[in-house]
């Protein structure tokens, strides 16, 4: 490839029990199974690399099953601005929602933001190993959980003020969208992705609980039925 024009990069899939690794023009070039209970995350990707014959240096896009992610909302108090604050700060919010140790979560967010924003949680070891895979397997252009991947994917076509259904695995993403922020999200553990008066009922749940009387339009991203 020309040194004028950027690499594209191989693409990384993070799924709940299985890895996949797609070359530049999309072709899938290795899978492999993931022990979900207790993986090997530096090991696994060793060995995906090893199978898809993955060039060493190659770049790559990874992007991260939302079953593997955590997201909520944050307050930035006044007066808060050094990173590490706000570090400890959602640290301590991720905790109490869903139990998570500080230390063994990577939480990520727009720190230069105020007010209300939307923060990420993945697996300390995960990142880690996407960041510095053995035998330097890959370099890393990109580590997205799927809900903001398709967000920035979609951002164009998006409404700057909406709410977003993101279709994904093991269930559903909702999001507020107000002047183009995230203001709310939520994930919904569900068995099989909802249609129809399902879907229109599970957000009408969500605008209920928000206190949301907005007349917004509902955004569909993802791979859904039909």
């Amino acid at each position: 490839m020309s040194r004028w024009l950027p690499e594209r990069p191989w693409r990384l899939w993070v799924g709940r029990d299985a890895l996949t690794l797609a070359d530049a023009t999309g072709q899938t070039r290795a899978t492999l199974a993931l022990d979900s209970a207790t993986p090997d995350w530096a090991g696994a990707f060793a060995r995906l690399a090893q199978a898809a014959a993955l060039p060493a240096g190659t770049h790559v896009e990874a992007t991260v099953s939302d079953d593997w992610a955590r997201y909520a909302m944050l307050t930035v108090p006044e007066g808060t601005a050094r990173a590490d604050e706000l570090r400890t700060l959602a640290g301590q919010r991720f905790e109490a929602l869903f139990g998570l140790s500080p230390q063994t979560w990577r939480i990520e967010a727009d720190w230069r933001t105020r007010g209300r924003i939307a923060a990420c949680a993945l697996p300390a070891a995960l990142v880690t190993a996407l960041r510095a895979p053995p035998a330097q397997a890959w370099r890393l252009r990109s580590a997205q959980p799927a809900t903001w991947r398709l967000l920035a994917q979609h951002a164009g076509g998006i409404p700057r003020d909406a709410w977003v259904a993101c279709a994904g695995e093991g269930g559903v993403c909702l999001l507020r969208l107000a002047a183009g922020r995230v203001t709310h999200v939520r994930r919904h553990l569900l068995a099989a992705l909802p249609e129809g008066a399902a879907l229109t009922a599970l957000c009408d749940a969500e605008r209920l609980r928000e206190g949301d009387a907005a007349h917004v339009p509902l955004h569909l991203l993802g791979d859904w039925p039909g």
